[in-house]
């Protein structure tokens, strides 16, 4: 199988949901591996598999995560389909979560424990997210937030964005909201924070019922930023994570 494309982009997912019957992800292995499938149809050749945890309804442990993609790392490799998988969690904050990272509860990026997968809660106090991000940092932690473009308390308030960006917090946007997926306000401040050089990633967060769209992206980003900004996005970033976690365990091990 070759991936497909324009020329095509070689593209690595820092958030999916593919992990079976772990979350609100897929229930079956085969429908991992069509996601996967799917990925690697559009150039993609690195996936961070990131199941919620701590969200108050799913709680991955570090301990299941790295079985099911271990799970999924052997059944692609019996398809042959070459992508790796790498272990995360999307790990909603809350006042415990520093706390939890001290405990080694927490499934960071690749397990390294240098770069932690946050998700803000719908509304929050921005100067107590910002202590958090603070103490993280003091601990060597970097934080990336998964789709502040559709978070409403940062919709409500997009001057957020900088305070967060300030205090070192990178800023992870969903393909699809790009794309046009999650409605045009989404689409409209994905726009603004690649003309304002505010985006580190874009992931798929792939779900089923959602359609795996990193190409459309990377494409869209060509139009808006530019093919430099469009390969640090999608590739340069994500693996400078991949080469600073290289210690860490990975699921192709």
């Amino acid at each position: 199988m070759q991936p497909i494309g324009r020329s095509y982009a070689i593209m690595i997912d820092i958030h999916s949901h593919i992990l079976p019957g772990i979350d609100d992800g897929p229930d079956r292995l085969s429908q991992s591996v069509n996601f996967v499938t799917q990925a690697y149809s559009q150039g993609v050749t690195a996936i961070f598999a990131t199941p919620h945890s701590m969200d108050g309804v799913y709680q991955a442990t570090p301990r299941d995560i790295i079985s099911k993609c271990s799970l999924l790392t052997t059944e692609l490799k019996k398809n042959n389909i070459p992508v790796q998988i790498l272990p995360g969690s999307e790990i909603r904050l809350t006042h415990d979560t520093v706390s939890l990272y001290d405990q080694d509860r927490l499934m960071t990026l690749n397990n390294k424990g240098t770069h932690i997968l946050l998700e803000l809660p719908p509304l929050f106090i921005t100067e107590g997210v910002l202590h958090i991000i603070r103490k993280l940092t003091q601990r060597g932690v970097v934080t990336i937030i998964a789709h502040p473009e559709r978070n409403p308390s940062i919709i409500k308030n997009l001057n957020t964005l900088s305070k967060l960006i300030y205090e070192g917090a990178l800023m992870q946007i969903t393909a699809t909201s790009l794309t046009g997926g999650f409605g045009k306000r989404a689409m409209k401040i994905c726009e603004q924070m690649l003309d304002n050089d505010a985006v580190s990633f874009i992931g798929s967060d792939i779900h089923p019922g959602r359609s795996y769209r990193m190409l459309d992206a990377y494409n869209k980003t060509l139009k808006i930023a530019g093919e430099k900004t469009a390969d640090t996005i999608f590739l340069k970033n994500p693996r400078e994570i991949m080469v600073f976690a290289a210690e860490g365990m990975n699921c192709a091990e």
